[in-house]
């Protein structure tokens, strides 16, 4: 593979690092605060539903701009964001519906991000496919490794060095990031891709917004791929962010003990992808994917009547199925996508599948307000079974394909 390639790998594995950290630094922070459960879930809901904006905001900047520098420009914003929490920390000014904002922003930008860095993949890998999936295997070993470590590290850092170092930690991930980007990545000539002449002259710009959308929607594996994606997004994402810290709490423990339980989760999430990397060619993606559900959904069923020992390895478990189903639906999207109009078919994957995001959360949220961690765990395991039924969706082979 390229020197690029190598430069963006890289970028995003400090990025995820960063972010890992960041995920329990900052429910830690709030919930150190005495912001309850029901406020905290509130907060992430916007965090997640603010990423929708994104399908509707980015599209001009991943049509026009160099993918590249979106991707830099996104670093440098998201930096801003972490630092900016820390001067609001250190002022005094800190405050739920603040941190719901930075957050909600920081959402948007992310969203372009894994936008830009997914649709950039294709274009520096050329037609070789097999590279491909190597690569987006290799982005989910990262995000998984980022799960398994960075929560830990995290828990370390807060408990000996305080919130604010953990956050300057991320900020400083995305600074280095963005000059991997500008040093390693060669600028295309030109900075944007023309848009496809039926569009250029006789597309509605509205219309343009909701291409990537209409894409995903007229093609049967990019609608299931995202169906999927997102309701597990809709679970996971309330699991580790909101869940887990707030039982933590409850019991007692410290956030070193969130870092435990969050890497649980890494350790099945890392472990998985190695496995899609170098095994993933080889099984069929549709049974893999239904199998992967049907485990995750079992393990959070049995997740409240287990010791805590026996919930550290439901949590591998739960981790594993998503760790190998991140890369594959990345790149059953990217294979079944037009070259022309993957940018805007990503962008919209990504604002999809967290548009039910804020749903888990309040929902989890008002259980766990009540002081009833089983019924929330359940809760949870009831809506991950609707990825395992859209998962088992009969699938028609276009006719196009056939040929």
């Amino acid at each position: 593979m390229k020197t690029s390639i190598y430069a963006l790998l890289s970028a995003q594995l400090l990025s995820i690092l960063g972010s890992a950290v960041a995920a329990v630094a900052i429910p830690w922070l709030l919930l150190t605060a005495e912001v309850g459960p029901q406020k905290l879930a509130w907060v992430f809901a916007v965090q997640s539903g603010a990423a929708v904006l994104a399908a509707l905001i980015g599209t001009p900047f991943l049509d026009r701009f160099e993918k590249r520098r979106t991707y830099i420009a996104c670093d440098v914003l998201l930096a801003t964001a972490s630092f900016g929490l820390i001067a609001l920390y250190l002022s005094h000014a800190l405050h739920p519906a603040t941190v719901a904002a930075i957050l909600a922003c920081s959402a948007i930008i992310s969203s372009l991000s894994s936008a830009a860095g997914s649709a950039m993949i294709p274009e520096l890998l050329a037609e070789d496919e097999s590279a491909n999936q190597r690569v987006n295997g290799l982005i989910g070993t990262f995000h998984n490794f980022g799960d398994l470590a960075g929560p830990l590290l995290g828990g370390v850092i807060i408990a000996t060095l305080g919130n604010v170092t953990a956050l300057a930690i991320d900020g400083a991930t995305f600074v280095i990031s963005g000059l991997l980007l500008w040093w390693f990545l060669p600028q295309r000539k030109g900075a944007a891709l023309p848009a496809p002449a039926s569009e250029a002259t006789e597309e509605p710009a509205k219309a343009a917004y909701l291409a990537g959308l209409l894409a995903i929607v007229h093609d049967p594996m990019l609608r299931r791929v995202t169906l999927v994606s997102g309701v597990v997004n809709m679970v996971i994402s309330p699991l580790l962010v909101l869940f887990l810290p707030v039982m933590v709490k409850q019991s007692g423990g410290s956030a070193l003990g969130v870092g435990v339980l969050f890497s649980c989760f890494g350790v099945g999430a890392f472990l998985a992808s190695l496995l899609y990397t170098w095994r993933g060619a080889k099984l069929a993606p549709l049974p893999s994917l239904a199998a992967s559900m049907l485990l995750a959904v079992l393990s959070l069923a049995l997740l409240p009547f287990v010791p805590q020992l026996g919930a550290c390895g439901l949590l591998c478990v739960i981790g594993a199925a998503v760790g190998y189903t991140g890369p594959l639906e990345q790149t059953l999207m990217q294979n079944h996508s037009p070259a022309n109009q993957i940018g805007r078919i990503m962008l919209a994957y990504s604002a999809c599948r967290t548009v039910s995001v804020p749903v888990g959360f309040l929902v989890v949220g008002e259980v766990l307000g009540q002081g009833n961690s089983q019924a929330a765990a359940l809760t949870l395991a009831g809506l991950l079974s609707l990825a395992l039924l859209a998962s088992m969706m009969p699938y028609a082979v276009p006719k196009e394909a056939m040929r």
